[in-house]
């Protein structure tokens, strides 16, 4: 029961997050501007879980034996297409990059997304590679070290961008 139920159930709970929050939060007008591109990963995000659900069932079924290689291979594939579209989505405390630097000055969240977009592709992309020719543990480290290194590095460039911009304009 908990196999068949919980993931739709979690799903249909991000699905309605996805629908309501944008009306709730600050930045509305920022995301009407990438609204297109916030519900395209809204789909690549529903998606994602639908197919995981797919996968288990046909698990559940005696179908498959590969469960390790689908879930990476499908998340790969989720972190690229995001990931390519990352550079398109405006400053909001939703959808992206957001650390406080980020959120804080237009530049410094565009010019962190560009970076991220193409690290997020490359890892998506490697992520998918990984996932069918190597043993099935190495994936989920795979993906364990490398968000891991995506965050921290986030974290770290958005803070140099911030410095940076803060000792060339400073403030008044």
């Amino acid at each position: 029961w908990i196999d068949a139920f919980l993931l739709p159930a979690v799903t249909w709970l991000l699905m309605a997050i996805f629908i309501l929050a944008p009306r709730f939060l600050l930045f509305r007008s920022n995301i009407q501007r990438f609204s297109r591109t916030y519900g395209r990963i809204c789909i690549v995000i529903t998606a994602l879980l639908s197919a995981f659900q797919i996968v288990l069932l046909l698990a559940a079924t005696g179908k498959t034996a590969h469960l390790p290689q689908f879930f990476s291979f499908l998340a790969g594939l989720a972190i690229a297409i995001v990931g390519n579209w990352l550079g398109k989505i405006r400053r909001n405390p939703l959808v992206g990059i957001r650390t406080p630097w980020t959120l804080a000055n237009d530049d410094v969240w565009n010019r962190t997304h560009r970076a991220g977009a193409a690290i997020l592709l490359l890892f998506g992309l490697a992520l998918c590679a990984v996932s069918f020719f190597t043993p099935p543990l190495i994936p989920a480290a795979f993906i364990f070290a490398g968000l891991l290194g995506i965050a921290l590095w986030s974290i770290v460039y958005s803070y140099k961008l911030h410095r940076d911009l803060m000792h060339t304009h400073p403030k008044p």
